[in-house]
């Protein structure tokens, strides 16, 4: 699409990948519910794009923009950390829980939960899915909550959101593009303070160095924690 547009040609491209838009997009437009919201300079627009998924957000999800069928409905999304308390500001490196509260309005089978985090720039750094561990629920009329248990957070300093859905074999039944807010502003992912820069990461990998000597003889693995310049 670069080539094609400094060709002389008229490219119009529609994306939520804020990052191919400002590398092939000069100038950007915001549609909402079909009118246009805002234009101007591609960095600027997706900066105020960005802005407003954080923005003004409603944690009892009464309010915010939804699809489905609302056989399901979610009541609220929040994290809970390793002590069961809720938490806006995880710790990278720690266990945490992602609840999520619905209300279903029928018996319900096969039920499928995934969320997806994006960082500040609108990437998607993870997505979480039950059919990747192989789990479906079978649901009763009401009030329930299911809970996702994530490890070891492996998410850099920055600002995020996650977006969930719920289905079943016949179809989606609620979907909420930013049904909770959260920043990760402290880590001990690492066994030291070391946090690579957000702009060169969307996660952590626990990693290792090793080091070979030249001659063939002398090996030293050098892991995070080891400071040594030998």
């Amino acid at each position: 699409m670069g080539d094609v547009a400094r060709h002389g040609r008229t490219v119009l491209f529609v994306s939520h990948n804020m990052g191919a838009i400002m590398q092939l997009c000069p100038t950007s437009f915001t549609v909402q519910k079909g009118r246009l919201a805002s234009q101007g300079p591609s960095r600027q627009v997706v900066q105020e794009y960005l802005n407003s998924m954080f923005e003004g957000h409603d944690p009892t999800l009464e309010h915010v923009p939804r699809h489905g069928d609302g056989r399901l409905r979610f009541v609220s999304c929040y994290l809970r950390n390793e002590t069961g308390r809720r938490t806006e500001s995880p710790i990278a490196g720690h266990p945490l829980d992602v609840v999520l509260d619905f209300h279903s309005h029928e018996e319900l089978s096969n039920v499928q939960f995934m969320f997806t985090i994006f960082n500040h720039l609108g990437i998607a750094v993870t997505h979480c899915n039950g059919d990747a561990v192989g789990r479906r629920f079978r649901l009763a009329r009401g009030d329930s909550t299911v809970v996702c248990r994530i490890p070891n957070l492996p998410l850099p300093h920055g600002q995020y959101r996650i977006a969930v859905l719920a289905q079943d074999h016949v179809r989606e039944m609620d979907g909420i593009s930013t049904a909770c807010v959260f920043d990760v502003e402290s880590s001990d992912f690492f066994p030291n303070a070391y946090m690579p820069p957000i702009e060169f990461s969307t996660a952590l990998v626990k990693h290792n160095w090793q080091l070979t000597r030249s001659d063939g003889k002398t090996k030293a693995l050098y892991e995070l924690q080891s400071c040594n310049k030998d």
